[in-house]
């Protein structure tokens, strides 16, 4: 017997009935005339995974179990199998459900067994994880059954496992072992380095060791605002993996279909007796009163290329400037442009996120895509002047979209002045100079006349460093304004651990895309941009970048500043960052840690150690007020989404005194 599958995987917007509802229906519709055995959505891809305490809500349930209905209504003449994520109440507590329809009926309703409540994920706040049977609900008007289980169709069995419950090891399916024909994953699983090898191994290892015909499907885009989905749809038998879609794409939704060979997957079954292995006593299956016809045909295997580790990050954090643009209905964005290393990749992703979307839309489509219809006209000119080549419709898009500022004082550099010029022309944004050292001095001289007395830099450093930065704010802010775009915070996740940002300055933005990366990484993929290239090529213009040492450019430049003198070596401080925050490691197991694998002085080390403890903690009251960043890495300090700290702390004295001890011996 063969079965048609069509994994969908979509880009919706938590609580965006109207337009999730239409997305899922237009796939539903591309699919009708030919329509296959089963769709598979992803998960909560009906409601958007991101509703956080919106779940809560009692109209969000509503509007849920609405437009659910709405969907069976749409789907009602087409034969097919679908599944789509939803939360559903029951008993006075919600759950993450995957309604299975067919002709308009809601056959049942799959609850989710294992709640993630990790890192970004904060599940069991909204939801209760599954236990128990299926027992019958009356929902949407409909009497059916919910719950966890085997269901039968009478010509093949199937069983749901939503995201979480594949990666854990008591999985729902481990009871059905040797019993499943077909095992599909509907998943909200958050784009992270490395994270599509475990999805594979997954994948291989659940068609093999539960004897099944295995298929995943994932979100996609920037869907709330950190979290960024890679749309990753996979399908395994036997062991091998048979599919794997592209991952991160700017398109509202991809399909990917194939057939399955359910004689293949029961004839492996018998010849391998370590599955007959399953629980003695399994609970009885879910019948499913739904006839699917057999096909003939033959499936065709295909891989895709797995994308380099800094290729992945250009495409995600684009994927993620590009989804918040359109979703936010800004007009673009601005760059406070300094000539260093953060604003530089920033206006390089968003010159990214350009050539992207330019390779899967139209110039046309594109505008439409981002709303901005008003711009139609000029572009129609532009095309047809015979001029039109894709270096001239990314040049049009990036000084339509995109504004970069350098802000001169008395303590900045022709160095970053001409740095920041070379690589604004390089890219092609719309940038100005502006010399804000009037304004930095009428700051000063007034609260020198209100104090009655004068300011220096021997006893007002750290006074003098931050107007600067606070200065260049109301500027940028204005320049979004008045250009109805975006601000954005170009800080990086190290810079959040230390707390080196100034307030309402250097901080200031609606999105922080890099807050989630170090500042050690961003420099290895400049250089690696300047150097080797992406497939579109190198930057060359990174080179007036790549050759300083970082520095805020906040100190008289006879001062000579740079982030690491104020700070310690960037690679140093990548390697604390992820011992303390990822590992959970003490100050003094970190100390001994670096004391093996780094030629510094113990005592340096201890020094470094010292204070990035104590810069922590005294800087979590600055994290909490830093714009929503990616999620691109192993970790993030984002308070609202992973790391959760007190403002007010003990500041690690306890556990700071050996290593403290370790630098006056």
């Amino acid at each position: 017997m063969r079965l048609s599958l069509c994994l969908a995987s979509v880009n919706q917007t938590p609580l965006d009935w109207r337009g999730n509802l239409a997305r899922l229906v237009s796939v539903t519709d591309r699919l009708s005339a030919d329509s296959p055995d089963i769709i598979l959505f992803p998960e909560l891809s009906l409601s958007g995974y991101g509703c956080e305490d919106a779940f809560l809500w009692p109209a969000t349930i509503k509007q849920a179990e609405a437009a659910l209905l709405k969907f069976c209504r749409s789907t009602a003449d087409i034969p097919s199998l679908i599944l789509v994520g939803l939360p559903v109440l029951h008993k006075d507590r919600l759950f993450n459900c995957v309604a299975l329809l067919a002709r308009g009926r809601i056959l049942c309703l799959i609850a989710k067994s294992h709640l993630a409540g990790d890192g970004i994920h904060y599940e069991p706040r909204q939801f209760s994880a599954w236990n128990g049977p299926f027992e019958a609900i009356h929902y949407a008007g409909q009497t059916t059954q919910i719950g966890q289980g085997l269901l039968a169709t009478g010509s093949f069995t199937l069983m749901v496992e939503i995201c979480e419950d594949s990666w854990v090891t008591q999985r729902p399916a481990a009871e059905w072992a040797g019993q499943i024909d077909l095992l599909l994953s509907p998943s909200a699983s958050h784009y992270e380095p490395g994270k599509a090898t475990i999805r594979r191994r997954i994948a291989r290892e659940s068609s093999r060791n539960l004897g099944t015909a295995f298929a995943q499907v994932n979100l996609l885009g920037n869907e709330a605002g950190r979290a960024i989905y890679d749309g990753h749809a996979l399908f395994a038998m036997r062991g091998e993996l048979l599919l794997e879609s592209d991952r991160l794409s700017f398109r509202s939704y991809q399909i990917h279909r194939l057939e399955i060979d359910l004689t293949a997957v029961r004839q492996e079954k018998l010849h391998n007796h370590a599955r007959k292995s399953a629980r003695k006593n399994p609970s009885e299956p879910l019948r499913l009163d739904i006839s699917i016809r057999s096909r003939s045909g033959s499936f065709s295997a295909a891989s895709v290329a797995t994308l380099a580790p800094y290729v992945e990050f250009t495409r995600a954090a684009a994927l993620g400037l590009f989804d918040y643009l359109r979703k936010s209905r800004s007009n673009g964005y601005v760059i406070s442009l300094s000539g260093g290393a953060d604003s530089a990749a920033c206006l390089i992703l968003v010159e990214r996120m350009f050539r992207y979307a330019l390779r899967e839309y139209t110039p046309e489509t594109l505008l439409r895509r981002l709303g901005r219809s008003d711009l139609a006209l000029r572009l129609s000119r532009l095309q047809s002047s015979g001029k039109a080549t894709d270096a001239v419709f990314i040049r049009f898009f990036m000084r339509e979209f995109c504004h970069t500022v350098y802000q001169r004082t008395a303590r900045s550099s022709d160095t970053t002045r001409e740095a920041a010029r070379l690589l604004a022309r390089s890219l092609h944004s719309q940038h100005i100079e502006v010399d804000v050292e009037d304004m930095v001095s009428l700051y000063t001289e007034k609260i020198s006349t209100a104090l009655k007395r004068t300011f220096n830099w021997s006893k007002d450093d750290l006074t003098l460093q931050n107007i600067q930065a606070r200065v260049r704010s109301p500027l940028a802010w204005m320049l979004a304004n008045a250009t109805g775009s975006l601000l954005i915070s170009t800080g990086n996740r190290s810079e959040a651990a230390m707390g080196y940002a100034t307030m309402d300055g250097d901080t200031s933005g609606g999105l922080s895309p890099l807050g989630g990366v170090s500042k050690a990484f961003l420099r290895r993929w400049l250089l690696w941009l300047e150097e080797e290239g992406d497939e579109f090529g190198t930057i060359p213009a990174l080179g007036a970048v790549n050759a300083q040492a970082p520095t805020a450019e906040l100190r008289p430049l006879d001062a000579q500043q740079t982030d690491e003198a104020d700070l310690m070596p960037y690679d140093l401080l990548e390697d604390i960052e992820l011992a303390c925050l990822l590992l959970g490691h003490s100050p003094a197991a970190i100390h001994a840690r670096l004391c093996e694998n780094r030629p510094e002085d113990p005592s340096v080390l201890a020094g470094y150690v010292v204070k990035f403890f104590e810069f922590l903690a005294r800087s979590q009251w600055k994290r909490e007020r830093l714009a929503p960043g990616f999620y691109l890495g192993p970790l993030s300090l984002d308070p609202r989404s992973w790391f959760r700290f007190p403002v007010l702390n003990g500041g690690f004295s306890e556990e700071l005194a050996e290593v403290k001890r370790t630098i006056r011996n």
